[in-house]
């Protein structure tokens, strides 16, 4: 009952809340698709666009990757050799706390952005087996690290965890953290390959500053600044071995699909059917 003792129609009024609730969201919408249409003139109720991240690439492609300077599409075979230096974010705890002590914490705001204002490698590349130390590298060694703070990264291959250890380890970096490896007191023991590229430049740095001050408008603008930078770096370190989902909006579709792909799975939501293929081959086809 309500507080007029009136009896309280619980379906009813989840049907109001729920009317609401997509009213609310409906106008969101509209005014995150006007905002988009505004900074990157995309329309992507047109371009069939469902993500965020597919809008960051869509963003770069159109206003910033000039004369196709960047390839956007990595081919497998040098996505085998590189996956691995791809480590991820460092987060560690030095010391424990003593009662009544202050602790530091310390953070680093919009990591992705500025990780993408550094060089990046493109253009033609070589595998090279030799002992040299190339610039616009990455290296596949053997090392032994005894540092204070451990500079090298490397997975658990029992837990998968990132971890910074001392010890005689191996694995795959970029050469700019082998330089600070050895700079710091760590010992190269063996150059197993080199992935040397012909280039490197800052690829992002219009689109990381443009978008930067689009957050700095506040409001929605700060919303959609920050998922366009996030989402083109998380789009570009996607691992393409994985499976990739199409969309049939009907059987007509949904058939040439199943003709053309590998299909691991096939599910149906309100007539459209969200199709999962095997991307393990370059083709994807039978």
């Amino acid at each position: 009952k309500n507080k007029k003792n009136n009896i309280f129609n619980v379906k009813n009024e989840s049907i109001k809340y729920c009317e609401q609730d997509v009213i609310i969201l409906h106008k969101i919408l509209h005014i995150m698709i006007k905002t988009i249409y505004e900074v990157i003139k995309i329309n992507i109720l047109q371009s069939h666009i469902y993500t965020s991240s597919s809008l960051s690439v869509n963003s770069y492609k159109k206003l910033y990757n000039k004369n196709n300077k960047l390839s956007l599409k990595l081919n497998h075979d040098i996505s085998n050799l590189i996956r691995d230096s791809y480590y991820g974010g460092r987060c560690e705890v030095f010391g424990n706390i003593y009662k009544n002590e202050k602790i530091l914490y310390y953070d680093f705001p919009g990591m992705y952005g500025l990780c993408m204002l550094e060089n990046y490698p493109y253009g033609k590349y070589e595998v090279i087996y030799d002992q040299k130390l190339h610039k616009n590298s990455f290296m596949n060694v053997s090392y032994i690290s005894d540092i204070n703070i451990p500079i090298l990264p490397h997975h658990n291959i029992y837990t998968k965890k990132l971890l910074f250890t001392n010890g005689e380890l191996n694995g795959t970096y970029w050469y700019e953290e082998i330089e600070l490896f050895i700079k710091e007191g760590g010992i190269i023991t063996k150059i197993h390959y080199s992935i040397v590229f012909e280039k490197s430049d800052k690829l992002f740095l219009e689109f990381i500053n443009n978008f930067n001050k689009l957050r700095n408008r506040g409001g929605i603008y700060k919303i959609l600044g920050k998922n366009i930078i996030n989402g083109l770096y998380g789009k570009l370190g996607m691992n393409i071995k994985k499976e990739k989902t199409l969309i049939a909006h009907n059987n007509i579709q949904l058939n040439s699909i199943l003709d053309k792909y590998v299909v691991n799975s096939i599910k149906s939501l309100n007539n459209i059917y969200l199709i999962q293929i095997n991307k393990n081959n370059k083709t994807y086809t039978k």
